[in-house]
């Protein structure tokens, strides 16, 4: 079965949630709150990958600032003024759609709507070991990240890399 992508709605937070806790540990769960929050704030940047009717994967993403990122959990209240990137907060595939290609099709996504605002740089936050997977999409590890930065990964679980594409 192909997997589609379409606009996330609030109806689909229990499904997203659901995802959520079948592919991270604990230390990375997200409350309905903090992903509610980041739906509100910047609905053009969360997606739902769909396999007919069921819910294969998400994107949350927004606009942002280069070498920061929201603290994980937290519900925002706005996006920062002067965005100078797009960063994309997760994209995750529950684990029976895997190597299908939704995770690139949602990063694909992300990487529209960046260039509809015309963000040149895409950033996120590599956890579970997957900096290697996100280095075959063209991004790298930032160099020297800020003690503030460094803080907020340490809150991503160990291991986490905050990795980046585009001019900087």
């Amino acid at each position: 079965m192909l997997v589609s992508l379409r606009p996330m709605s609030a109806a689909d937070l229990d499904a997203i949630v659901a995802i959520e806790a079948v592919s991270y540990g604990p230390e990375l769960f997200e409350s309905r709150a903090a992903l509610e929050s980041r739906l509100a704030l910047f609905p053009g940047g969360c997606w739902v990958a769909t396999a007919g009717a069921a819910a294969a994967g998400y994107l949350v993403s927004h606009p942002w600032q280069r070498g920061s990122i929201p603290p994980l959990d937290s519900v925002m209240h706005s996006l920062p003024d002067g965005a100078d990137c797009y960063y994309v907060h997760d994209i995750c595939v529950h684990p029976a759609w895997r190597k299908r290609g939704a995770g690139q099709r949602l990063l694909e996504r992300a990487l529209e709507v960046a260039a509809t605002l015309s963000l040149d740089v895409t950033c996120l936050t590599a956890v579970q070991d997957s900096p290697r997977y996100w280095r075959r999409f063209g991004f790298e590890a930032w160099p020297d990240p800020s003690p503030s930065l460094q803080a907020h990964l340490a809150s991503y679980g160990d291991g986490a890399v905050y990795m980046w594409n585009g001019r900087r």
